[in-house]
């Protein structure tokens, strides 16, 4: 009885994987540019961020590796292409950008997290029905780049290539441990 078993399991897990694949295919990517992510796109390259941000930031990067830049406006006035910006968080993998975290003053975005996603949505045109909600937190993913939207104290998006991430993250892991 138990040998009809795994066989039926394993098809049902290979049909769920096959289904989850071609979804992810025909996902609408995120290619536009937008004043929501600070018109700043996956895969740029650290001069690209500089030209898009403002020179005067002074973002560098190592010749290899992992790099990350914090810049906030908690106790002054960003710069007027930053407008309604607390704070940001690049972070570069081999001189591109591969996650960028935006922290935005209160009263820019609504604090209902599906009314944020729409406008994210509208902005970089995403279909709205493609984001997922839970834990005050919605989630953007198409193929290897995702977008989170959250409205903890301020609002924030992160946009991430989740396969550099998780290949950063398990650099950082061998590092650590030698």
């Amino acid at each position: 009885m138990m040998k009809n078993f795994y066989p039926k399991i394993a098809l049902i897990f290979l049909l769920a994987f096959s289904f989850s694949i071609r979804a992810q295919e025909n996902c609408t990517p995120i290619v536009k540019t937008s004043d929501v992510l600070l018109n700043l796109q996956i895969g740029m390259t650290v001069e690209e961020v500089s030209n898009k941000l403002g020179n005067n930031l002074g973002i560098k990067t190592k010749k290899k590796g992992d790099y990350r830049f914090f810049q906030n406006y908690i106790n002054k006035k960003p710069p007027q292409n930053l407008t309604g910006i607390r704070a940001f968080y690049l972070r570069f993998f081999e001189k591109k950008l591969y996650q960028a975290e935006f922290f935005y003053e209160e009263n820019k975005y609504p604090s209902d997290i599906k009314n944020f996603a729409e406008i994210i949505s509208t902005n970089l045109d995403l279909p709205v029905t493609d984001w997922k909600f839970a834990n005050k937190q919605g989630v953007f993913r198409c193929g290897e780049t995702s977008i989170t939207a959250d409205y903890q104290l301020n609002p924030r998006i992160e946009l991430t290539n989740d396969t550099i991430k998780k290949q950063v993250n398990e650099t950082n892991k061998k590092t650590k441990l030698f």
